[in-house]
C-alpha cells in the first residue's frame, strides 16, 4: 500500500506555517436548528463561515460551496449581500437546502465528476464529509458504496479542491474546515493528510485554528486550509 501522505513525512512548517496561522475561539452558533430527521447530523459553524465571506469577498461576489449539505454557506452568503451556488449529492439534503434560500441553488450532483462545470467565483467555503482510516463506506458517494481506501478518499476529495482553485476569479481564495479524526481505536489526521495530498496543485497560504467553545462533537478545535487562485 502506498504511504503517501503522513506528517512525519514533511517538515512541520511546511505543513502548519508559522507566518500565517492564527488561532479563532468560536462558539459554533446556528442561527437555526436542522429538522429531526436531520439532528444527528453536523454543519459548519456560522461563524467561520461569516468570518471568511467578510474578509475574501465584497457584497455581490459568488460564493461556492461543492459539499453544500444543508445549505449553511450558502444561507449565511444571501444573509451578507453575496450571490451563492452550491453542489450537493443527496437530494433529501439539497431540497431541504434549497427551501431555506430565496436566490441562490443547490444542484444535486456528484462533486467528483469531472465532466461538471465549477462556477467562477470569488470564495469557495467547504467543509467535506469526514471519513475515518477505518470507515467502510465512501463520504463522497454518499456511503452508498463501500471505499476503496483512506487514501483514495483523500486523494479523490484533493482533486476536487485543486479544480475549485484553478476555477476561481482572480484575488479568489478556497477555505476548507475539517478535523483530525479519532475514536477508540484509530486516530486520522485528515486535515494533514489533505494538506499534503494537494502539495503543489494549489498555492498555500496557511492554515487558521478554530478552537471550539464547547468542545464540539467531542472534539476541542478544527483547522481551515486556505489556498489561493492560480
Amino acid at each position: 500500500m502506498d504511504h503517501i501522505w503522513v506528517l512525519g513525512d514533511l517538515p512541520l512548517n511546511q505543513v502548519l506555517d508559522a507566518n500565517v496561522s492564527s488561532h479563532y475561539p468560536d462558539s459554533d452558533r446556528k442561527s437555526w436548528k436542522l429538522p429531526d430527521e436531520f439532528s444527528d447530523d453536523i454543519r459548519l459553524s456560522e461563524e467561520v463561515i461569516e468570518r471568511y465571506i467578510d474578509r475574501f469577498s465584497n457584497p455581490g461576489d459568488l460564493i461556492f460551496d461543492p459539499f453544500g449539505g444543508y445549505g449553511t454557506v450558502l444561507v449565511v452568503a444571501e444573509r451578507m449581500g453575496r450571490e451563492a451556488i452550491g453542489f450537493e449529492i443527496d437530494e433529501t439534503r439539497a431540497k431541504y437546502a434549497n427551501s431555506l434560500l430565496s436566490e441562490s441553488t443547490i444542484t444535486i450532483c456528484d462533486v467528483r465528476d469531472q465532466s461538471i462545470s465549477f462556477p467562477s467565483s470569488k470564495l469557495c467555503i467547504s467543509s467535506p464529509p469526514y471519513m475515518n482510516k477505518s470507515d467502510p463506506e465512501n463520504p463522497l458517494d454518499n456511503y452508498r458504496s463501500p471505499v476503496s481506501g483512506y487514501h483514495d478518499y483523500v486523494r479523490e476529495l484533493a482533486d476536487i479542491y485543486i479544480r475549485v482553485t484553478k476555477s476561481l476569479i482572480e484575488g479568489g481564495h478556497l477555505v476548507v474546515q475539517l478535523q483530525n479524526l479519532k475514536n477508540e481505536t484509530v486516530h486520522t489526521p485528515l486535515a494533514f493528510d489533505l494538506y499534503c495530498a494537494i502539495g503543489e496543485n494549489a498555492r498555500f497560504l496557511g492554515e487558521e485554528v478554530t478552537t471550539w467553545n464547547d468542545e464540539s462533537y467531542g472534539y476541542s478545535h478544527g483547522y481551515c486550509l486556505i489556498y489561493a487562485g492560480v
